[in-house]
C-alpha cells in the first residue's frame, strides 16, 4: 500500500524529469534586427541632453519576439539614472541596470555565446549554481538563465545552444518515469500579474498492467516577482481520508529527499510545498510547461478584424480571423498578406500549414490549397505589431474557399471623403480622402506633418512619394501654407489620430503667411517692433539698462549677442554668459532664409560669427559672418550690412532657436532679423496630379458631388458622404 502511494504521490509533487534534447543553436542580432526583436519600440536613441530622442528606450520590462522557442527578456531598474535601450550604432542593445533573461520552451539552454563591446560587459548570472560565466561565454543546463546588469553592458548578438546534455535542477532523482502513471483528464488555469492557479483532474494508475485506476484533483499555485518563480505550491485531493493519511506518511519519508516543504494534511487533502525546479524559473516557461502538462487548449476567439486590431497585443491570446485574401505575392516562402474583411484590414505576417510548423513552407501549402489573391481565407494567430503597424503573428492554417482576384491591378480599399472633425471621430482602418492646409512640418525625410481645415487638425505620420515609396517626403515640394488632398489610413497611437503613409492626391501651392515672412524683429532710433515670435535674452543680466534685446548703442535699439558658444548650457549664468532665444509663432523649415543686419563694435578691426543652436538638429556655426565690412565705423571702412544664413536640414521643424557668438571675439549688434520662406503663389507640381475627374454611382451614372454613398472616381470606389 505504502508503495503504491508513493508513486501516486510523486506522480502529483514531482513535474521536472529529466529529459534529454538535441542539440541546436539560436540567434539573436539585436545590431541587425532590433526592429523585429522588440517591435514595441518606436526606433533607437541617440543624441545627448534637449537633443536626446528616446524612441529606443525600454520604459518597462520587454519581452523579445520568440526565435524557435526561445526569447530575451530586458528589464531595466525603475528611475535608473541611464535607460537600458538599443542605441543608434553597434552595439545596439546597451543595458546599464536591472536584469537580462534567456528562456527556453525547447529544451536546456546549455551555453550563450556574447558578442558585444570589448571592455563593457559586466553581467552576473543568477542562480550562480546553474552554470558558470566565463568572460563572454555562459555555459550550464537550465530553462531560464538570469544576468543581473551590474554597470555598463553592450551586445551585438548573442548566440544560444539548446539541448547537448540533459537538464537536472537540483535534485538529478526527483520524478523519473513518473508520468506514465498519471493521465491527466481535465486542466484549467487563471493568472494574474504575481501568481498563477492550475486546477486538474487526473486519473492515476498507481501499479501498472493492473487496470485498477484512482480519480484524484489537484492545484498547483505559482508565486512571481519579476516575472521569475519564487514559491510553488501543490494539493492533491484523494478519494478518502484513510489513503490520504497513508500517503502523508509515505511523503513526510521521502521530503528532505525529494525537496518538499510545509508538508499538511488536511481531511482526505495532502499539500506541499515544492523548490525543486521552479524557483528562479520564468512565468512565461511555466506557464506554457503546464498547459502542456495538464493538456490545456488554447482559447480561441472568433473575431472581426476591427476587433483584434482593437485588442492588446499577446501571444498567449490566440483569435480566429476569415477575411479575403489581398497583396499576396507569387512565391513568397512565408505567407505574408493583407487580409480584408468587412469591417477593416490587417497585414498577415507568414502563415504555417499547422500550429507549430514549420516556416518558409507557404508554397507547399498554396500547392495543397491553391490559396491566391481573392480567396476568403480562415486562420488563427495572435495580434503583434511592427513599427507602429498591426500583424498578426504566429498564424496557422484553417480552412479556404475559392475565390475570384480582383482584376483592379491597383486594388484599393474605399475611401470615406472627410473633415478633420469627422476623422478625429472616426475609426481606425478606415481610408480617409481630406483636403486641407499644411500648418507644420515634423519631419521632411518621413513625411510627418499636420494638416487643418476649418473642423480641426489631423497628424499625418509619413507620406508616398509618387511612386508610391516612403522617405522620399522632398521629392513633392510641400511646404507650411499648401492646401493638400491626401488620402490614408486612420490610425490611433498613444492617443493621437494619425493618418499613416497617406497617399498625395494634389497639391496647391500656397504661402505660408502674406509675402513669404516668418519672423521679424527690428530696431530703429526710437524702439523696435516684432512679428511672428518673440526674441528674449536668458540666462544673464537681468538689468533692464544691460538688457541685451531692445539694448540701445548710439542711435539704434539692438539685439546684442554677447554670450559665447558654451553659456547656451552654462547653468549658472552671469551678467555676460546669456544668449538670444528667438521663439517662432510656426516651425522652420529647410531653405528658410535667416537675414542678420547689423555690425561689430566700434573702432575694433575684429571678426565675429554666430552660433546657431536650433531645436532639432545640431548646432550650426555661420563663420564670420561680421568682419570690417560690416563695422560700423566708417573710418575702418564699414557699413551695416545684411547678410543670409539658410535654415539647414536637419534644423527642419524648429520652432525655436538660440544664438551666440560662435568664439571669443567681439560683441555683435543686431539692427535687423527676418526670416523668410522663399517664393509664395501657385506652383505646378509634376509628379503629382489631381485625380477629382467625373464621379459615378455603382449603376454607372453619373452623378455630383452630394450624391452620398459609393461612388466611381477613375476606376476607383469611395465613400462619399
Amino acid at each position: 500500500m505504502n508503495k503504491n502511494l508513493r508513486y501516486l504521490l510523486l506522480s502529483f509533487l514531482t513535474i521536472m524529469s529529466t529529459a534529454i534534447f538535441a542539440q541546436k543553436t539560436v540567434t539573436f542580432d539585436f545590431d541587425n534586427d532590433y526592429q523585429k526583436l522588440f517591435p514595441t519600440l518606436k526606433g533607437v536613441s541617440s543624441g545627448s541632453g534637449d537633443s536626446y530622442v528616446a524612441d529606443g528606450d525600454f520604459t518597462e520590462p520587454t519581452t523579445s519576439t520568440q526565435i524557435d522557442g526561445v526569447d530575451v527578456r530586458v528589464a531595466p531598474t525603475e528611475d535608473a539614472k541611464t535607460p537600458s535601450r538599443i542605441w543608434k550604432s553597434t552595439p545596439r542593445l546597451r543595458m546599464y541596470s536591472g536584469v537580462f533573461t534567456v528562456t527556453s520552451l525547447e529544451g536546456p539552454i546549455t551555453k550563450i555565446e556574447f558578442t558585444g563591446h570589448d571592455t563593457n560587459f559586466n553581467l552576473i548570472a543568477v542562480p550562480a549554481d546553474a552554470g558558470t560565466l566565463d568572460g563572454k561565454v555562459w555555459t550550464g543546463s537550465i530553462s531560464c538563465i538570469t544576468f543581473l546588469v551590474v554597470s555598463n553592458t553592450q551586445i551585438s548578438k548573442i548566440v544560444v545552444t539548446l539541448g547537448g546534455g540533459s537538464e537536472t535542477p537540483d535534485n538529478p532523482d526527483a520524478g523519473k518515469g513518473l508520468f506514465s502513471l498519471m493521465a491527466f483528464t481535465k486542466g484549467t488555469f487563471t493568472e494574474s500579474d504575481n501568481q498563477l492557479a492550475f486546477d486538474f483532474e487526473a486519473e492515476v494508475e498507481p501499479v501498472q498492467g493492473t487496470g485498477v485506476k484512482i480519480p484524484v484533483t489537484g492545484k498547483y499555485l505559482f508565486d512571481f516577482e519579476n516575472d521569475l518563480c519564487t514559491a510553488c505550491r501543490v494539493s492533491v485531493t484523494l478519494p478518502d481520508e484513510t489513503t490520504a493519511a497513508a500517503a502523508h506518511a509515505v511523503v513526510m519519508q521521502e521530503a528532505e529527499k525529494e525537496g518538499y516543504k510545509d508538508v499538511k494534511l488536511e481531511g482526505n487533502t495532502l499539500s506541499a510545498s515544492l523548490e525543486n525546479g521552479f524557483v528562479g524559473v520564468s512565468k512565461t516557461v511555466i506557464k506554457s510547461m503546464m498547459k502542456q502538462l495538464l493538456n490545456i487548449e488554447e482559447e480561441v476567439k472568433k473575431v472581426t478584424i476591427a476587433e483584434f486590431n482593437a485588442a492588446a497585443e499577446s501571444t498567449d491570446v490566440w483569435y480566429q480571423l476569415t477575411g479575403t485574401v489581398k497583396n499576396l505575392k507569387d512565391g513568397d516562402l512565408y505567407g505574408n498578406f493583407d487580409l480584408e474583411d468587412e469591417t477593416g484590414s490587417v497585414y498577415v505576417y507568414g502563415v504555417l500549414s499547422e500550429k507549430g510548423g514549420e516556416k518558409k513552407k507557404f508554397q507547399e501549402l498554396v500547392a495543397a490549397k491553391g490559396i491566391k489573391n481573392g480567396d476568403k481565407l480562415t486562420i488563427i494567430g495572435n495580434r503583434g505589431s511592427y513599427k507602429d503597424k498591426i500583424e498578426v503573428l504566429n498564424a496557422y492554417f484553417v480552412s479556404v474557399e475559392s475565390g475570384s482576384e480582383t482584376p483592379d491591378p491597383d486594388p484599393q480599399s474605399e475611401v470615406t471623403t472627410a473633415t478633420c472633425a469627422e476623422i478625429l471621430a472616426g475609426t481606425d482602418g478606415t481610408v480617409y480622402r481630406v483636403t486641407g492646409k499644411c500648418v507644420e512640418i515634423a519631419n521632411t525625410t518621413y513625411g510627418n506633418w499636420y494638416l487643418e481645415d476649418a473642423t480641426g487638425k489631423v497628424y499625418i505620420y509619413g507620406t508616398l512619394d509618387a511612386e508610391g515609396n516612403t522617405k522620399n517626403f522632398a521629392s513633392l515640394g510641400i511646404e507650411v501654407g499648401d492646401e493638400i488632398t491626401v488620402e490614408g489610413p486612420r490610425k490611433t497611437y498613444k492617443e493621437t489620430v494619425e493618418l499613416v503613409d497617406v497617399k498625395v492626391i494634389a497639391i496647391k501651392k500656397g504661402s505660408s503667411s502674406e509675402g513669404g515672412l516668418i519672423y521679424s524683429w527690428e530696431g530703429g532710433a526710437d524702439g523696435a517692433t516684432e512679428v511672428g515670435g518673440k526674441a528674449t535674452y536668458e540666462n544673464g543680466e537681468t538689468d533692464e539698462t544691460k538688457y541685451r534685446v531692445n539694448y540701445k548703442n548710439g542711435e539704434y535699439y539692438t539685439i546684442c549677442i554677447n554670450g559665447k558658444k558654451g553659456n547656451i548650457d552654462d547653468a549658472a549664468g552671469s551678467a555676460n554668459s546669456g544668449y538670444i532665444l528667438i521663439t517662432l509663432d510656426q516651425a522652420l523649415q529647410a531653405e528658410d532664409n535667416i537675414e542678420l543686419t547689423g555690425y561689430i563694435n566700434k573702432n575694433e578691426s575684429k571678426e565675429a560669427s554666430i552660433y546657431f543652436q536650433f531645436e532639432k538638429g545640431d548646432g550650426v556655426n555661420d563663420e564670420y559672418i561680421f568682419g570690417d565690412a560690416c563695422n560700423i565705423d566708417a573710418a575702418i571702412g564699414g557699413k551695416i550690412t545684411p547678410h543670409v544664413f539658410k535654415v539647414p536640414e536637419s534644423a527642419a521643424g524648429s520652432k525655436s532657436f538660440k544664438m551666440s557668438r560662435n568664439k571669443a571675439g567681439t560683441n555683435i549688434f543686431l539692427t535687423k532679423l527676418t526670416i523668410n520662406r522663399g517664393t509664395t503663389g501657385i506652383k505646378e507640381i509634376k509628379n503629382v496630379q489631381l485625380q477629382n475627374n467625373a464621379v459615378y454611382n455603382l449603376a454607372g451614372q453619373k452623378v455630383g458631388n452630394d450624391y452620398k454613398g459609393i461612388v466611381i472616381v477613375n476606376g476607383k470606389k469611395f465613400m462619399q458622404k
